[in-house]
């Protein structure tokens, strides 16, 4: 008797640990699924969708937004080719985080990182890209579906329209269709 109970937890402990680890490994996955078709549908594959106003208590499209900065978003398949990431030159915080399939962070643009005031272009390519890459700095991503996340700070409620004005610099651009300056 007390073997077939030490067996039944036995059974009960390894599907509570398959069912878990399955959860951690496919739910990030289906999350990032989720959210790729609603910007895509919002927006288009390669195309930026911006959020224009602050966030407060009610906001759920993902966990703990801050409520000082403007979100945009744009989803990308590398399996259409290497796009062209750039930002105008900007003047506070700001930062475009490359996140892969899995929600995993690979990669950063960013004020800390690129500086303030500069323009900057990056070349976002699939994993063994050997083709042109015209002198931009080169980001090779780890997943053919990419998810660029970018915040621009804002210094209060009538400092929008200017964040805004910069949002709307942010470009994705095919590299088939790029040309550079």
């Amino acid at each position: 008797m007390i073997g077939k109970l030490l067996l039944g937890v036995l059974a009960l402990l390894i599907g509570y640990a398959a069912g878990l680890v399955s959860h951690l490994h496919y739910y990030p996955q289906e999350a990032f699924t989720t959210f790729y078709q609603q910007i895509v549908k919002e927006g288009g594959e390669g195309r930026w969708v911006h959020r224009r106003q602050l966030n407060d208590h009610t906001f759920t499209e993902f966990p703990r937004p801050s409520n000082d900065t403007l979100y945009s978003y744009c989803m990308v398949n590398l399996a259409n080719g290497p796009v062209v990431i750039e930002t105008p030159p900007i003047d506070r915080y700001w930062c475009v985080q490359f996140i892969k399939d899995n929600t995993d962070t690979f990669h950063y643009l960013a004020s800390r990182i690129q500086d303030l005031n500069r323009p900057v272009k990056a070349l976002l390519v699939p994993q063994g890209y050997a083709g042109e890459s015209y002198g931009l700095e080169v980001i090779e991503a780890p997943t053919e579906r990419v998810w660029l996340f970018g915040r621009i700070l804002i210094n209060g409620p009538e400092d929008i329209p200017y964040a805004i004005r910069l949002q709307d610099q942010l470009k994705c651009t095919p590299l088939k269709a790029y040309r550079p300056s």
